[in-house]
């Protein structure tokens, strides 16, 4: 990734921005639910102005209890990660880290490396 100063970013973003074809520019805006409710309405204004560009993606993360007001302040529907269960987290390690899981600890198992 290449490394700008800050006002060269800044333009880049700005130009971005005013082009009227899509780019190639996705925004991520984590923790939606964090912002400080002094500044909740400048955001929600600057997610609609950036819905307005050129920009061809805007993701915004939240906690459960903003999603409908998020969704209809920017008339768009969410999505919703589950969690994983025990199975899934143990499916996921093995597959991820090589990992074999022995029959030991009452059924629960044991992850061994292989």
């Amino acid at each position: 990734m290449l490394k700008f100063q800050h006002g060269v970013r800044l333009a880049l973003f700005k130009q971005c921005c005013e082009l009227k074809q899509k780019v190639k520019l996705v925004i991520m805006l984590d923790g939606f639910d964090e912002i400080s409710p002094l500044y909740k309405q400048t955001v929600l204004d600057l997610l609609q102005a950036l819905r307005q560009t050129a920009v061809e993606q805007l993701l915004v993360t939240t906690r459960q209890h903003l999603r409908e007001e998020l969704e209809d302040n920017q008339q768009q529907l969410s999505y919703t990660l589950e969690s994983f269960t025990e199975e899934n987290q143990v499916e996921y390690l093995k597959k991820i880290l090589g990992v074999k899981r022995t029959g030991a600890m009452g059924g629960r198992g044991i992850l061994k490396t292989s």
